[in-house]
């Protein structure tokens, strides 16, 4: 994808896409709530306690991107609502596509 129209909020490390994100836990479903200030802000059902809410940030991208669990990984800020989310072996424009249809209401 040309980064001129790449999101702020994603980018390439090798074969794998990292995304910003901030998450509210503790939320009544989980969800893409919108991109502002180059983050893509989601929403989580899970409490911020023992891992619990990352957990489930990795399981809901992990079926919103059809990727192995394993794929899946929060890089940096696991205390953090502020978070880099790592998916190996991606495609940028793949998961930016699906992204923004979820976003705009193309996808559940």
């Amino acid at each position: 994808m040309n980064d001129t129209l790449s999101p702020h909020f994603l980018w390439e490390e090798g074969d794998d896409v990292m995304i910003a994100i901030v998450a509210q836990p503790k939320s009544r479903k989980n969800e893409l709530q919108k991109i502002h200030n180059h983050t893509l802000y989601i929403r989580i059902q899970s409490a911020p306690e023992q891992g619990k809410a990352n957990e489930a940030i990795c399981q809901f991208f992990s079926k919103i991107f059809k990727k192995s669990l394993s794929e899946i990984r929060i890089q940096r800020g696991h205390k953090s609502r502020q978070k880099i989310l790592c998916v190996k072996n991606a495609s940028l424009p793949v998961i930016c596509t699906i992204i923004m249809q979820i976003l705009q209401g193309a996808l559940p």
